[in-house]
């Protein structure tokens, strides 16, 4: 059943279509045959499919009983990338469906679904379906929540390693990177980064122009799966540990910060006794280890340990990859290095380069509680620098006094 459906409130109209897919797969390839043909007419649309599919997209979706190998689950996956539709992010019961049996006899599956176009995507950027404890049906309740436009956080600057291959990139970065600083070496560096993101508008636009033209087959693809990673990636409801919901961001930013305090600030502290410590250890660093050390920065060591790290790491807050130093590198290069040597002169580290972004990586496929998220960190590329040379430093010398037993 396909209808259009008004929202008041948001003052839009969405498409809904209601499935039930029929036991028998032959009889569901009409079904896909449907859905495929309406996703042309629906392209610029808002559009939802709601429903029981009496299938499965993965064998993982399936508990108990027979096996259903990927043979079974080709006709919606084929849909679903025909259509090119994906699964709305969810909360709540992963299998929706059971047969109430218990033990070897009881079986679970994820019949039911919510699948979106892109234009939704677009549309409602923090929708989300609940799927609630069942109440007279063997199916679990499904509930879409829309969403509203005062949930949606601002994205923060992030620098694209596309953004390269414009032919102004080096013009614009040329152009920051002339203006005088008054301050310190780092804080010189800082400020140009600075410059350079109110600067980079024109390339951002006229980089998405010229990845369009040059871009293959692959493009819609590639931009297809920026979508679906920020509807399955990005966090606007979570659930309290007493079974209830959080939609309000603000509460829900709360409940990340209660929860990661509590892991990361633990009461608990051992109370070291020096004077036993130094009995326990009995390697000393000699004249020799202790010069490799604290040998002054070379502008080859600096050099290496940026164009060593991945193009492809996030970066930190102020946005600028390694990519980012390595392309402007003849431009930027020299005041980078000065920087760097000025920390390890004077062991002074400004605010903006010793901040870090604590982000979330679920550990589950359907996450919903904080404890479902595991916290990664990560660094602006001056701070990686500095504590890379740290490390390689520290790692010639090493196994000189780990005890090998």
């Amino acid at each position: 059943m396909h209808c259009e459906v008004r929202l008041v409130k948001e003052n839009t109209s969405i498409g809904l279509t209601i499935v039930y897919g029929s036991n028998n797969p032959m009889e569901r390839k009409f079904l896909w045959r449907n859905l495929i043909n309406k996703s042309h007419m629906m392209q610029n649309f808002p559009w939802i499919i709601l429903g029981d599919f009496n299938t499965i997209r993965d064998p993982q979706e399936k508990v108990g009983g027979a096996t259903w190998g990927n043979y079974y689950c080709e006709d919606l996956r084929n849909c679903i990338r025909e259509a090119e539709l994906d699964d709305l992010r969810f909360m709540g019961h992963l299998l929706m469906w059971s047969n109430y049996s218990e033990g070897k006899r009881r079986i679970t599956c994820k019949l039911d679904r919510a699948l979106i176009n892109d234009s939704w995507k677009d549309a409602f950027l923090n929708a989300m379906t609940y799927f609630l404890n069942p109440s007279i049906s063997d199916h679990s309740l499904c509930m879409v929540r829309m969403g509203t436009i005062e949930d949606c956080r601002k994205i923060p600057f992030k620098f694209f390693n596309l953004w390269t291959h414009h032919e102004n990139f080096l013009s614009i970065v040329a152009e920051v990177w002339s203006h005088e600083v008054q301050g310190n070496p780092m804080f010189n560096v800082i400020s140009k980064l600075k410059k350079l993101k109110v600067e980079e508008s024109l390339a951002r636009q006229k980089s998405k122009v010229y990845w369009l033209k040059k871009g293959d087959q692959n493009t819609k693809f590639f931009f297809k799966s920026i979508k679906g990673r920020r509807n399955r990636n990005s966090i606007y409801r979570i659930q309290r540990e007493d079974g209830s919901f959080v939609h309000n961001m603000e509460e829900v930013k709360e409940e990340f910060m209660e929860r990661f305090k509590s892991v990361l600030n633990g009461d608990e502290y051992s109370n070291v006794n020096l004077n036993k410590l130094k009995k326990l250890v009995k390697f000393w660093l000699g004249s020799e280890e202790n010069d490799i050390l604290i040998k002054e920065n070379s502008v080859e060591e600096i050099k290496e340990t940026i164009f060593a790290m991945d193009n492809n790491k996030a970066p930190g807050l102020d946005g600028y990859g390694a990519c980012f130093f390595k392309a402007g590198w003849n431009i930027i290069g020299d005041d980078v290095i000065k920087a760097i040597k000025h920390f390890f002169k004077t062991g002074h580290l400004l605010k903006e380069v010793n901040c870090t972004i604590l982000a979330f990586v679920p550990k589950i496929t359907n996450p919903f509680l904080c404890k479902d998220f595991r916290l990664i960190a990560c660094c602006n590329t001056l701070y990686k620098c500095i504590t890379k040379i740290m490390a390689n430093r520290l790692k010639a010398i090493l196994l000189q006094f780990i005890n090998k037993a």
